[in-house]
Parts: C-alpha cells; sequence; structure tokens
C-alpha cells in the first residue's frame, strides 16, 4: 500500500491487518514501484495507491512495472527465439527432420509471443501518453480558468486600491454619487472582460 500521508497510511494498514490482510507499506509511487518489481513473483496479491501520488502518481507507477515486465518477457522471448532458430537449422546434423520440424514449430510459437509482448509494451507506453495527454488537458482547463478571473478581477483590484487610499484631495470621495458611479464602472468592466474573454474564445 502506498500512500504518502503518515497518519492515512497508519489508518489504511491497521484496518486491512484488522482483516487478516499482510500489509507492505510505502511512502511514495516510486517506492512502491521498486518494492514491487524486487519482491518474488506472487509476493503481492494487489496495490492500492491513490491517483495523487508523489514522484509516481497511482496510474503511471503500475504502468511503468507493468512495461518494464513486459519489456522483460521481449527480451525473454527473443534469446529464445535465436536458440530456436539455432536448433532449427541443425547444422551439425544432430536432429531428424521429425525433430526439425518440432524446432520449427516451436520457433513460430516463439515468434509469435515476442510480437504479442511487443505489442503489450507498446500498448502500455500508448496508454500512458494518453493518460499523461489528459491530465495535461485537464491542467491546461483549470490554468484557462484562473486566467479569467485574474482577467476579470485585476482591473477592480486596481480600482479598489486606487480609491482605497482615501486622499483628501479625491473630489470623488465626498461626491454623493460617487459610490453609485463606481458600482456601474464595476460592472461595465466586469462585463467588458467577459465580452473580451469570450470573444478570445477563452471557454
Amino acid at each position: 500500500m502506498a500512500e504518502d500521508n503518515e497518519l492515512n497510511r497508519e489508518i489504511a494498514a491497521t484496518l486491512l491487518e484488522e482483516q487478516g490482510a499482510a500489509i507492505t507499506t510505502a511512502e511514495n509511487g516510486r517506492e512502491a514501484v521498486e518494492l514491487f518489481q524486487n519482491a518474488p513473483q506472487g509476493t503481492f496479491d494487489a496495490v492500492l495507491m491513490d491517483v495523487m501520488m508523489p514522484e509516481l502518481d497511482g496510474f503511471s507507477a503500475p504502468m511503468t512495472a507493468l512495461r518494464k515486465e513486459t519489456s522483460a518477457w521481449f527480451r525473454y522471448y527473443s534469446q529464445l527465439d535465436d536458440v530456436a532458430c539455432e536448433l532449427r537449422e541443425n547444422e551439425n546434423g544432430f536432429f531428424s527432420d521429425g525433430e526439425q520440424l518440432l524446432f520449427r514449430m516451436l520457433e513460430d510459437r516463439v515468434i509469435r509471443l515476442r510480437e504479442e509482448s511487443q505489442l503489450l509494451r507498446e500498448s502500455c507506453t500508448q496508454v500512458q501518453s494518453l493518460f499523461q495527454a489528459e491530465i495535461d488537458i485537464r491542467q491546461n482547463r483549470i490554468m484557462q480558468i484562473l486566467t479569467i478571473v485574474t482577467t476579470i478581477f485585476l482591473p477592480l483590484t486596481l480600482l479598489v486600491g486606487w480609491y482605497g487610499m482615501n486622499f483628501s484631495g479625491m473630489p470623488e470621495l465626498t461626491w454623493k454619487y460617487g459610490y453609485p458611479v463606481i458600482v456601474v464602472v464595476s460592472i461595465v468592466i466586469v462585463g467588458i472582460s467577459l465580452w473580451v474573454c469570450k470573444r478570445k474564445k477563452f471557454w
């Protein structure tokens, strides 16, 4: 289980241990990936991880581990294909025609497995890239909203700061229509800002 908050990690581990689970904890996504990869196969039945994690998030961490595993499969089947090819060629004449046929079948199956492992590795990379692209799009939308808010409120902040100085020489402070005029000017500024943002297709 990976959790960067110490208190949440302790609470979750206690609750899971009460249900009879054996828990191994990690403070971030990268540490969780290293623990998973260095452990013998079958050590962990499940990995619990928050999507928003430091260093490696809850999606990139398992995808990174899976991509490394598929890369290991590809290297294994590539080496096995070389062995099967050498055996099939039978340069020293050690094997009969029937055995050569079996080696040819072995080579064909290994080639198919190698291609499937390569396809899985490429699929992992594509899925991770799509996930990262979706995160970037959401972050761009958030920045767009913040830009719109800043564009609207920056002139109002300047207006408030200007008249907040309360100098005695400001005639608007003693004018009986000063407050309504400021309200109208503020509304006009907000309207113009929204119109400009709409025209520039900010949303």
